[in-house]
């Protein structure tokens, strides 16, 4: 009996030199500068890894700004009016950053959709951009979609980052979101087009768009939640399957022409799953970076997987984030560099519940921890 009280003292012992361990990380050296601002976008932007773009609130005032951290320090900031519409971030390639404004009017036909260049010294260049009932939009690197109705139809209309108008397309009316679109070169996009509510019929799907023309359809889809390019001209869909608490995932892999070149699905053990994907420059390999969650157990972690290029596993690596028993912060990568980073905000929102600083964190910074068992087949 005295061989297992020892024991189990020790597997206790080392339990909490683990918790100490994670608790005790130093985010300093990663922390946001905040002037009192908390992020307020449930998806800030997050252009490359020395620019981040977030929509914020005062925390004393409550009003709302955008800010622009460069190298996690405050570079810009323009304070807007809260009810005054939507204002989304249209960060580009070339290191500049435009904000679209989507006017607030109680009727689509009165709404009107403005291009702004962010400069020093605010917004300038404002450019009114041609709509006649707008129903719904999508913003994202290097452009953005509208979703126009004119009373007898309903057309996607898709800009470049500058506001140019690179493609006009009659869809089903009873289309009445765009999701996510991505650019993947001059005249060449992907978009995501559905009927609000209606999940799982044939209304949702996927467009390939070259120049202007639909040059492939993949239907029907149902609950996408993250899809991004590959870097090569093709794209990755990752689809949440079943009904039950802890969905698997299921991840397909496209070429340019919307052919399937081979489909996984993710799993975890009792654990809630998100997930993204995207190709590694540096060895071609597919990696997968996201969180796995089950709060009811305290475990919270954010994982790197990369496969090859029939989907098999290479690499895994799972590392430790229970620094506030919460789900406030999400991993992004970045493609050109194959970087991973995690974001951890929420802090100033709820300054009585979490110790930490809102924080922009490398991967590799976070302690190692065991896999709540992910896996890929």
């Amino acid at each position: 009996m005295k061989k297992w009280g020892m024991l189990l003292l020790v597997l206790v012992l080392l339990a909490g030199m683990t918790i100490a361990r994670a608790d005790s990380m130093d985010f300093a050296p990663y922390a946001l500068e905040q002037r009192n601002y908390y992020i307020f976008s449930v998806y800030p932007r997050i252009p490359d890894e020395h620019n981040f773009l977030a929509l914020c609130r005062d925390q004393d005032t409550k009003e709302q700004a955008l800010v622009w951290w460069r190298d996690r320090a405050i570079d810009r900031v323009v304070s807007i009016e809260k009810w005054n519409g939507d204002y989304e971030f249209l960060p580009r390639s070339d290191g500049s950053c435009g904000v679209v404004h989507i006017s607030k009017a109680g009727e689509a036909s009165q709404q009107k959709v403005t291009l702004y260049d962010w400069e020093e010294e605010g917004f300038v260049n404002g450019q009114e951009i041609p709509i006649t009932g707008l129903i719904s939009y999508a913003v994202v690197k290097d452009g953005f979609a509208l979703l126009d109705d004119d009373g007898s139809q309903t057309f996607l209309k898709i800009f470049d980052g500058y506001g140019n108008q690179e493609a006009r397309i009659e869809v089903d009316r009873a289309i009445d979101a765009v999701s996510r679109i991505a650019r993947s070169g001059p005249g060449r996009w992907i978009a995501m087009v559905y009927q609000r509510h209606q999940y799982g019929n044939q209304n949702q799907y996927l467009l390939i768009i070259r120049d202007g023309n639909v040059v492939g359809k993949i239907e029907p889809i149902t609950r996408t939640f993250s899809g991004s390019l590959d870097g090569q001209g093709g794209f990755f869909l990752c689809t949440q399957k079943g009904e039950s608490t802890y969905k698997p995932v299921e991840i397909a892999h496209y070429d340019e022409n919307g052919n399937l070149l081979w489909k996984k699905t993710l799993s975890g053990n009792k654990v809630v799953l998100s997930v993204h994907a995207h190709i590694a420059p540096e060895t071609g390999h597919t990696v997968l970076t996201g969180t796995a969650m089950a709060n009811s157990r305290k475990v919270y972690r954010v994982f790197r997987m990369e496969v090859d290029d029939q989907g098999r596993t290479v690499s895994m690596d799972v590392r430790e984030s229970n620094y506030h028993n919460s789900i406030y912060y999400y991993v992004s990568v970045f493609p050109d560099t194959g970087n991973t980073w995690v974001l951890f905000d929420g802090a100033l929102m709820f300054p009585d519940v979490y110790d930490y600083p809102e924080a922009f964190v490398p991967f590799d910074a976070l302690p190692k921890a065991d896999n709540p068992g992910i896996q890929l087949r």
